[in-house]
């Protein structure tokens, strides 16, 4: 089993930084592997058969396919393992063990949000918090920027994962010359988020730009739709934050395809996972013994013991270690997971996501490209069929009573 890297608690020299800025750029400049020239050849090219049914299997397909490229299969795709989609950690680790004399230190923050030149990856402020934003700023074609955000380094959360997974799965289902003319994204116009389950806010700080595409779980049923698709955010045990301070398997979010659960898994361990293998995944998450990324955390705190931060106001982070020190060695016992089963379900965020509104769009957007028309902006047609199809359940309801 390969070792994990020590967190490095001493900031580098400015040689050394210097340095390491240009192994990275070394890095980033290396050309895509024949494997991805391949993925990206697939992309560019429409399927033939464009039955509905067909749309659904291609869609799925792509989601999986992105899914083991940034996850189980990505050494395929990328001999370099520090190239492609990262967690923040798992970038940190990766270079680290690549480059232990150039590492990354407990004080280098920027440098774990990576992105290509052609997309920007920031943090905005929103009241008293950080909001961490992927925008692509380039001048298109869309495709070639998403295939430049694969291809180089970069870093995401699962939060960010989500949407990532259904742009690549939609180019997957109709290739890149159709979907450049349906989705003609450009400086700005595409944003992701660490916040998947709510509408993108004016400011693009918080929200999911696909979010009109879905429905509550609630609506879903009274409407009858059915979906083989849902984005879900599945928790660990609420004590997890104290085991593991330095992780961010608190939670999961996942997309969900025919009871095939997806997670975001750039640590190359099997990311497609059925329910109890994934509820098994969140256990072993927690018994698990801790990693750098906690030991990180735990002396970022005790160097600043009084500090308050947003998140965890009111305690400071001496109180945080305190508590993170009562649960170190801290196990669950098949028996003490099975009684967190209702309350980690109470916070299960699930929403169900409306193919069929999908293809609406897609066809009223590539009939009107056809027919000469200004393409229709596919993102403002799913809202309104959204709030169309709300108000036909409302009058539905109406008409009963």
């Amino acid at each position: 089993m390969e070792r994990a890297p020590s967190p490095r608690y001493e900031e580098l020299s400015a040689e050394k930084k210097e340095r390491r800025a240009e192994l990275l750029e070394a890095v980033r400049k290396e050309p895509p592997s024949s494997a991805l020239l391949s993925y990206f050849e697939r992309l560019r090219k429409r399927p033939k058969n464009r039955s509905k049914e067909a749309c659904k299997e291609a869609f799925k397909e792509g989601m999986l396919t992105f899914a083991n490229i940034c996850g189980s299969e990505r050494a395929k795709y990328f001999p370099n393992p520090i190239k492609g989609i990262h967690s923040q950690a798992s970038f940190t680790k990766t270079w680290n063990s690549t480059y232990p004399q150039h590492s990354i230190t407990m004080f280098d923050l920027d440098i774990r949000r990576q992105c290509p030149s052609s997309w920007s990856s920031e943090l905005r402020d929103i009241t008293s918090t950080c909001a961490w934003v992927l925008t692509y700023e380039g001048a298109g074609p869309f495709s070639q920027g998403l295939n430049e955000l694969l291809a180089e380094i970069t870093t995401a959360d699962c939060g960010m994962a989500v949407p990532l997974s259904f742009v690549f799965a939609k180019r997957y289902m109709l290739g890149d010359e159709l979907f450049d003319v349906l989705f003609p994204l450009i400086k700005g116009q595409f944003t992701v988020t660490q916040d998947w389950d709510e509408a993108m806010n004016k400011e693009g700080t918080r929200g999911n730009i696909f979010y009109p595409f879905y429905d509550s779980p609630a609506f879903a049923k009274v409407a009858g739709t059915c979906s083989r698709i849902q984005t879900r955010s599945v928790w660990n045990h609420p004590t997890f934050p104290k085991k593991h301070p330095g992780s961010t398997a608190s939670l999961y979010n996942c997309t969900q395809i025919d009871g095939e659960n997806i997670l975001f898994g750039p640590d190359a361990t099997p990311n497609i996972l059925s329910d109890a293998k994934l509820d098994e995944t969140l256990m072993g998450a927690y018994n698990a013994p801790r990693d750098w990324a906690d030991l990180e955390t735990l002396r970022l705190w005790t160097s600043l013991p009084n500090h308050v931060h947003p998140s965890f106001a009111p305690k400071n982070f001496a109180t945080l270690v305190e508590e993170a020190d009562q649960y170190e060695n801290h196990l669950l016992d098949e028996t003490a997971w099975r009684d967190s089963q209702e309350e980690r379900g109470e916070r299960e965020r699930c929403l169900i996501f409306n193919f069929s509104r999908l293809t609406e769009c897609l066809q009223e957007a590539q009939s009107a490209h056809e027919n000469g028309v200004t393409v229709i902006d596919v993102f403002a047609k799913a809202q309104e069929l959204r709030i169309r199809d709300y108000k036909k359940l409302l009058a539905s309801f109406a008409n009963r009573s």
